[in-house]
């Protein structure tokens, strides 16, 4: 009897700490998984809050990471009456502030094309290309880190110049005149016609003509109205011709196309303290630049920054943010 009273104890007892050490294991386990949780949780804020990367830099072994920027950025510029010049900003005159104009070749060079309507071409015979920043950039990624870096440590990539979109409804635009026809660098003529078609002409070998379908805008019989999509521009340069970001520079009539059909994803406002005059007055932009066409296009405006005498404002998609966030919005472009 008392053997068996002692293995009864024995095996009680055993059962007691085991169930006592398994149970102390697990919480543990589960104390340091806390802990280490809470720590890489703090470690990540400090990050952000001290501007020197954000959650995915931590998880990429602290290195910086850049967020690909991709849909349209919408560009504009206006003197102190609100009026509009013609947006490409090749003639500095336009601008006080040689800052404002590093910050448009900055927004070029992180744009896979730079888009303008006819007449800002036949207004400025524009390039629109990068010059007054370098085109080097450190590493393969796209984003809104600071591309002027250069560092002898570091293999360097020469980043091309962004394609030129030029919208030529009714291709009458004689080419011959303008440098974006002579220059050699990649050119998309963008035209109404019956049905999609991309082709070549010998004459200039660096242009590609796209021809789109027109969307009718009135059916009037005494005064039918048709005009080229946004939307379908945007559809076609993704799909044809692997274009991600488009920068629209100009004029204000494609600018307000662009905003009407909502597909500016960010706008950059560019206010200077001067007067550009008459000619370069645009309807309906013309009497003053009110926030309505842009809130309109269901934008909010994020935040404004003065870019030496000018002032910027930044505008974008609510719950999208600025392409630099956490870090200042002058951060990028």
């Amino acid at each position: 009897v008392w053997t068996k009273v002692v293995l009864v104890i024995f095996i009680v007892a055993f059962q007691e700490c085991q169930s006592f050490s398994t149970t102390k294991l697990v919480a543990l386990r589960r104390d340091a998984f806390s802990h280490d949780s809470k720590h890489r949780r703090v470690k990540a804020v400090r990050l952000s809050q001290n501007g020197g990367g954000d959650v995915a830099s931590v998880l990429d072994g602290n290195q910086k990471v850049n967020t690909p920027v991709n849909g349209v950025t919408l560009k504009i510029a206006t003197d102190k009456q609100g009026g509009v010049a013609d947006l490409s900003s090749e003639k500095s005159d336009r601008f006080t502030c040689s800052t404002s104009l590093d910050m448009v070749h900055r927004l070029r060079r992180c744009s896979d094309a730079v888009l303008v309507g006819k007449a800002t071409v036949v207004e400025d015979d524009c390039s629109l290309t990068v010059r007054r920043v370098p085109l080097e950039i450190v590493d393969n990624n796209e984003g809104p880190l600071e591309q002027d870096i250069k560092s002898k440590e570091k293999p360097q990539k020469r980043r091309q110049q962004p394609v030129r979109v030029v919208i030529d409804p009714r291709k009458t635009l004689d080419l011959s005149k303008y440098t974006i026809a002579q220059d050699g660098l990649p050119t998309i003529v963008v035209h109404m016609n019956p049905s999609c078609v991309r082709y070549t002409s010998d004459k200039f070998p660096n242009v590609e003509f796209l021809g789109l379908p027109p969307r009718i805008e009135s059916e009037s019989e005494m005064e039918p109205s048709s005009t080229l999509s946004s939307e379908d521009i945007c559809e076609k340069l993704g799909s044809l011709f692997g274009i991600q970001h488009l920068m629209v520079e100009g004029g204000p009539q494609t600018a307000n196309s662009f905003l009407r059909e909502g597909m500016v994803d960010r706008a950059i406002i560019v206010r200077a303290p001067v007067s550009f005059g008459k000619p370069l007055l645009w309807e309906p932009w013309s009497s003053s630049l009110k926030s309505s066409p842009l809130e309109a296009a269901g934008l909010v405006c994020v935040g404004t920054e003065m870019s030496g005498v000018d002032t910027i404002e930044y505008w974008s998609r609510p719950g999208k943010g600025w392409p630099s966030d956490p870090n200042p919005l002058s951060s990028w472009p």
